[in-house]
């Protein structure tokens, strides 16, 4: 903990944040979303659904958040599910004063959530299936090994 009472959220366990009431986690997992965009942090903290961490607190503004869910499944199972999410420091995603090409921030959410996360969902949702894969072949390896 610093100086101002902030934690990074990397101190916390991954159970800790999505159990944590003022968690993004916890928001997005207990509201099953399967996407979420939210241009100003601000809103989200004062609504308690965002924690502020440490990093959050070493900038004079809050940033940005998004969350996309992805699943790793095979023949219609779901072998594992979570979430993507893009997170910015001290600068939104659209900031209506910056000179930038996006007319809008709802036309930023746009792009975001229809032009660059499907060209990349599945390279993301293969890489999350090859870490449950290796995650579950690490535990049978631990397991023969206690006996």
């Amino acid at each position: 903990m610093d100086g101002n009472g902030l934690q990074e959220t990397a101190s916390f366990d991954l159970k800790e944040l999505v159990n944590r009431k003022d968690s993004y986690y916890h928001y997005l997992v207990a509201n099953d979303k399967t996407a979420s965009f939210e241009n100003d942090k601000v809103k989200l903290i004062n609504q308690q659904r965002y924690y502020v961490s440490e990093k959050d607190g070493r900038h004079k503004k809050y940033g940005s958040i998004s969350a996309h869910k992805m699943s790793f499944k095979h023949n219609n199972y779901t072998f594992c599910t979570g979430y993507l999410i893009i997170s910015t420091y001290g600068k939104k995603f659209y900031d209506y004063y910056d000179e930038n090409e996006f007319r809008s921030e709802a036309e930023f959410e746009e792009i975001l959530f229809e032009q660059i996360i499907p060209s990349f969902r599945k390279l993301i949702e293969t890489e999350l299936g090859l870490l449950y894969l290796r995650h579950n072949e690490r535990e049978k390896i631990l397991k023969h090994h206690k006996k």
